[in-house]
């Protein structure tokens, strides 16, 4: 698609979003600390990325 970087958020409870994010080979970069608000409570959010060099590495190994 071109895109240089890719990033996702997710919640740090939904363990099995991480377990995706992290099989498409992405680097958790960041936790943001109540970051949005749900049915009002505060949550936080976990930021993950990959660039393109990484996620063709990823491709060619075999994992993606």
């Amino acid at each position: 698609m071109g895109a240089h970087r890719v990033w996702a958020g997710c919640d740090p409870d939904n363990a099995g979003s991480i377990r995706v994010l992290k099989k498409l080979g992405m680097t958790q970069e960041g936790h943001l600390r109540q970051e949005c608000q749900i049915r009002s409570e505060w949550r936080d959010t976990l930021i993950f990325a990959i660039l393109a060099d990484e996620w063709a590495l990823h491709r060619s190994s075999g994992e993606g």
